[in-house]
């Protein structure tokens, strides 16, 4: 039974840092049209005034930050309801393989490795805000970051010996792009 409810536990736990991914994208959109309704409210205001076309911009923008509220108070439901600090245990490990060789394949010229530096590393997890969509984000960022202008890259996940802290080494044919 305790296998369900782990099983569970970490389904309810995905699909939280998928709601939370998606609320973060769909808040940025949000922002993009209210900078577009509010620079259509000055446009028409001043050539408008009094006429429909600036009541409908000006409520547009009225509805697009209702919308705003609505989205930022379901965040905050979503991480009130997240476990401990709002962190989840994501298996780093995989991720930065799975990433790697979906780089390899966007960077055929490069030569791209990932490697555990232990055998704990092998199935080491990190509390991570957001869960594996935010890791799998910033480890995206980083590895292409690192492909610019390298011939090799390669990752390293590693386990303090005393097992409290998790690092990542990306590095270059030059030097380390991050170590964290």
């Amino acid at each position: 039974m305790a296998r369900s409810g782990d099983a569970d536990r970490a389904r309810l736990e995905a699909v939280l840092a998928e709601v939370l991914r998606r609320q973060h994208d769909a808040g940025s959109a949000l922002s993009a049209a209210l900078l577009s309704a509010d620079y259509l409210v000055e446009l028409l205001g001043a050539r408008a005034a009094g006429e429909p076309a600036a009541d409908v911009a000006a409520e547009l923008r009225r509805s697009l930050a209702r919308l705003k509220e609505l989205l930022d108070e379901t965040r905050e439901i979503a991480r009130r309801a997240a476990p401990g600090d709002g962190a989840f245990a994501v298996a780093v490990l995989p991720i930065a393989r799975e990433l790697v060789a979906e780089m390899a394949v966007r960077h055929p010229a490069l030569r791209f490795a990932c490697s555990a530096g232990s055998a704990a590393a092998e199935c080491a997890a990190a509390q991570i805000a957001q869960g594996d969509a935010a890791l799998r984000r910033l480890l995206e960022a980083l590895l292409g970051a690192a492909a610019e202008g390298a011939r090799v890259v390669s990752v390293r996940v590693d386990v303090t010996p005393s097992g409290d802290a998790l690092a990542v080494c990306i590095a270059t044919d030059g030097a380390a792009l991050l170590d964290a």
